[in-house]
């Protein structure tokens, strides 16, 4: 099924099973939102973080757009003319390499627990009721950590490879675009790109689902997986991605608390999206534990 109504009558779903089940649902999420900012509070005060620098692009004209690696680090700049300023990155190897490790240390204390959340509301959906304990219960297993940790790393690659490719049209219209007059349309093109990279990068998402329903799967086995369950229903599935976009700008502004909500309630309704749950299929599926 597709379309504005199936979407509506999953999102009904997911709600409805949230207030019904409220506390295993904030158990869930919270555990998750509470490990992730305890971490990311940790690193931007103690740790390190990819700073980019704001420089005057006019008393610096030597600058110019481009990489420079050395041997004692790195250092890149992108210099936007028409805005008056460079933005400017510098790290040294050691730097570059803490902020690599600490990256590598965050994404291994908080994707058990995501995946451990993502358990408990197949569980919540199957009509069982999740113990506190198997919330955690991927930290105790390494084959499950690394299984989860190594589709991340491809998610976020993947992700963040797009992102980029999708705002380098609108950033060349604006740097190099200044004379024929089309750095004026800039904006738009890197809006254009963001949501077409947005589109192509959402068909990967199924996968986590399929992994935490089903560990066995591996990596490669929970993206063929994600993106079987999509065939014929790609571009319905990007609508139903994107009508999440309200909810995830709150998550963005509240550094992260609107994923107490978001979590449990887009999960949800993914998961009945993509078939892994289905009330009509699975005997004794209800909203209700």
């Amino acid at each position: 099924m597709t379309g504005p109504m199936y979407h509506s009558q999953l999102k009904n779903f997911s709600r409805q099973a949230i207030g019904l089940n409220g506390k295993l649902c904030l158990r869930a999420s919270t555990g998750v939102v509470a490990i992730t900012l305890i971490l990311a509070s940790i690193q931007m005060n103690f740790g390190h973080l990819l700073i980019y620098y704001l420089l005057d692009a006019a008393a610096n004209p030597a600058v110019s757009t481009g990489a420079q690696v050395t041997a004692q680090g790195v250092a890149a700049a992108l210099r936007l003319d028409p805005a008056g300023i460079i933005l400017a990155i510098q790290m040294t190897w050691g730097e570059l390499g803490l902020f690599a490790l600490e990256s590598l240390i965050v994404l291994l204390l908080t994707v058990p627990v995501t995946y451990g959340a993502l358990e408990h509301l197949l569980s919540i959906l199957r009509r069982r009721v999740p113990t506190l304990k198997s919330l955690f219960r991927w930290y105790g297993d390494l084959g499950l950590t690394l299984r989860a940790m190594a589709l991340e790393l491809v998610l976020a690659l993947v992700h963040w490879g797009l992102r980029m490719l999708g705002m380098l049209p609108g950033l060349l219209l604006f740097v190099n675009g200044g004379g024929a007059g089309l750095s004026a349309y800039s904006g738009p093109v890197m809006i254009l790109g963001a949501v077409a990279a947005y589109a192509l990068s959402c068909q990967l998402d199924p996968a986590r689902y399929f992994l935490a329903n089903d560990p066995s799967l591996g990596v490669a086995g929970a993206l063929r997986r994600g993106l079987g369950s999509l065939k014929g229903r790609r571009m319905d599935f990007f609508w139903f991605s994107f009508s999440f976009i309200g909810w995830e700008a709150i998550s963005l502004f509240t550094y992260g608390m609107g994923d107490i909500y978001l979590l449990p309630y887009r999960g949800m309704a993914t998961i009945l999206y993509v078939g892994i749950v289905d009330p009509a299929r699975d005997e004794g599926v209800a909203p209700r534990v």
